[in-house]
């Protein structure tokens, strides 16, 4: 299956970003991964965020020896295999955003950045460690948005590392509008909200 792209006419959406999913005889609706725009303000400035979302908050690696063809999402010349509890966890991924607001985020070495929460999901009685990685840039040639926050990845983790470089994500979002280098702090302990 492909995605499509959201479509606006007259400031309205006709469809969703993601094409809904069919599989095992349930349809799964992904338009709670359209994306939307964030207000953040840092030291005095405003900036708006676009957040978009991959198909990899939805889709683990496709591995024709585990998953069955009907299993294959396409998304942007890639191919993938639905994941139901990756579904299950994206649709927590709209609030996490709305309600990051001066949290810490923490930078990866891939020059992105991540936070951890503990989800729960109704068929469990524990929490899982969702671990969500994002992508943040200048928002060139758009009138809308002045920086693109882009969600790489979104998955359980639990053995993520314990120690990463802390950041506030409004301080991410500013370095990414000015094009600054950003000042990270000294490691520390990852904090699982």
């Amino acid at each position: 299956m492909a995605s499509l792209p959201s479509l606006q006419i007259n400031g309205y959406k006709t469809m969703s970003y993601f094409e809904e999913m069919h599989f095992d005889n349930t349809t799964y609706d992904l338009s709670h991964l359209d994306p939307f725009k964030l207000g953040i303000r840092f030291d005095g400035n405003a900036y708006t965020a676009l957040v978009m979302f991959s198909c990899h908050c939805f889709t683990e690696k496709f591995d024709a020896a585990r998953h069955d063809v009907r299993a294959a999402y396409e998304h942007e010349n890639e191919t993938r295999a639905f994941d139901e509890v990756r579904y299950r966890l994206s649709l927590s991924l709209p609030s996490l955003f709305r309600n990051l607001g001066n949290q810490t985020v923490y930078h990866t070495h891939k020059e992105s950045f991540f936070f951890i929460r503990n989800e729960r999901l109704p068929d469990r009685a524990d929490g899982i460690p969702y671990a969500v990685f994002f992508r943040t840039h200048r928002a060139e040639d758009r009138d809308d948005a002045d920086v693109i926050v882009r969600v790489v990845s979104a998955y359980a983790k639990p053995g993520i590392t314990r120690f990463a470089r802390p950041v506030k994500f409004p301080r991410v979002i500013d370095s990414a509008a000015r094009r600054i280098r950003l000042k990270l702090g000294p490691p520390c302990k990852v904090k699982r909200r």
